[in-house]
């Protein structure tokens, strides 16, 4: 559990990173600062502090999420929790789920393979999100996709870190 506490941290840490590059004023920063109308003014009068806390928060609470998504292998264990058999060690139940345990536990468990999963979820579930805020909010589509942008690496980061590094 505190390994899985720990690549979460480590995702949030690799969240906020991408985001001081990604709306650095030089990169995206400027073209979102123009296609959402915030002024120079209101950027410096923000909470930095604040914002940067509620992110690495919300960064850890996705990552966490994350980990479901990019790691297959945790479905098998979940599914035969309450059989009784698992609580048998001599059962043929227990035997037939450590077989595929140990055999398959690694099995696509490299970053492409999490970053992949990362890039489906930001298609599937970040653009849908900010496409639905953005239309509301009578922004245009380089309000949402630069949005989007920084989503897609984030997501593509978070699961290649947690295909990669976590256990079971």
């Amino acid at each position: 559990m505190t390994h899985f506490l720990l690549i979460s941290i480590y995702c949030s840490i690799a969240s906020l990173i991408v985001g001081y590059i990604w709306y650095h004023p030089k990169i995206m920063g400027k073209a979102l600062q123009a296609a959402s109308g915030i002024t120079d003014q209101k950027i410096k009068s923000a909470n930095m502090g604040l914002i940067l806390g509620l992110v690495f928060l919300f960064n850890f609470m996705l990552a966490m999420a994350m980990h479901s998504a990019v790691i297959h292998q945790g479905g098998l264990g979940s599914m035969l929790q309450d059989v009784p058999a698992m609580k048998d060690k001599t059962s043929e139940t227990f035997k037939a789920y450590e077989y595929l345990s140990s055999t398959y536990k690694m099995n696509f468990r490299s970053f492409k393979h999490g970053a992949l999963h990362g890039f489906i979820m930001s298609l599937f579930f970040a653009l849908p999100l900010i496409g639905t805020i953005g239309l509301y909010e009578r922004k245009n589509g380089k309000y949402i996709f630069v949005h989007w942008g920084y989503w897609a690496i984030v997501l593509m980061l978070i699961g290649g870190i947690i295909c990669q590094w976590s256990g079971l």
